[in-house]
């Protein structure tokens, strides 16, 4: 962590249980959270998550930022993006290569391993709270409806 000291640093995390799925990241100075549709699955909250991220990154003028996250699907998903067609993963990858001036790096964390800015991830994903739910992907409905469909 020393090595990133003049990174700012960005924690992003997830969280679902019963019908709660929210995604949120913290800033130094502010957090991000939003709420998910049920149907969502915590690797799209995840990327989700990380999404929220990078949209803040972009309108504010960092030289270095890095992500920390929990989620070595996430990282590997962004690290091999080109070959993704997962439409959180293709919008990250568009705006971290719209961001010319701004170096991004990605960090995994272990979750739940005592760290500050994880667990202050963690609990404004698990208190987020919005009047409309913000997001489900395609992938979700229909895994839901198939869940659905062999509980009858």
């Amino acid at each position: 962590m020393q090595r990133y000291s003049d990174y700012v640093p960005i924690y992003s995390d997830d969280s679902k249980f019963d019908s709660h799925v929210g995604s949120a990241v913290v800033f130094p100075d502010f957090i991000v959270a939003e709420t998910l549709h049920s149907f969502c699955s915590v690797y799209t909250s995840e990327l989700y998550a990380i999404y929220l991220g990078l949209l803040k990154i972009s309108s504010i003028n960092f030289k270095k930022a890095i992500v920390y996250t929990d989620s070595r699907s996430g990282i590997n998903a962004l690290r091999s993006a080109k070959h993704n067609n997962h439409p959180l993963v293709m919008k990250c990858f568009d705006i971290h290569h719209t961001l010319k001036n701004t170096k991004i790096t990605y960090c995994w964390i272990p979750g739940y391993g005592g760290i500050p800015g994880n667990e202050n991830a963690d609990k404004a994903a698990k208190n987020s709270n919005a009047t409309r739910e913000t997001f489900v992907h395609l992938i979700d409905v229909l895994l839901a409806v198939e869940f659905s469909q062999h509980r009858i």
